[in-house]
């Protein structure tokens, strides 16, 4: 793991931690550091982030918010409004 994997994971993971609340609550309070996670997900491999999820449970939080509204988009589930 990189220092920088690790220092961004644990910024995460304590702006998760800090932040509480719903899932909804969660997605609309962490929409401004999107680009840094998309940076954490481009410079690690799926191992890497698995392993970083496992060590942070806020992260790993946030990871499977995201993946779960993807999953909704995916299948039509969820509507995207209009850019």
């Amino acid at each position: 793991m990189t220092k920088e994997q690790e220092r961004l994971a644990n910024q995460f993971d304590r702006r998760v931690k800090r932040i509480g609340g719903t899932n909804a609550y969660l997605v609309g309070q962490m929409a401004d550091p999107m680009p840094t996670f998309k940076r954490l997900m481009d410079i690690s491999t799926q191992d890497e982030i698995n392993e970083l999820c496992r060590k942070r449970m806020g992260l790993r939080r946030y990871a499977k918010v995201l993946e779960r509204l993807a999953e909704g988009i995916a299948r039509d589930q969820l509507k995207v409004p209009p850019a």
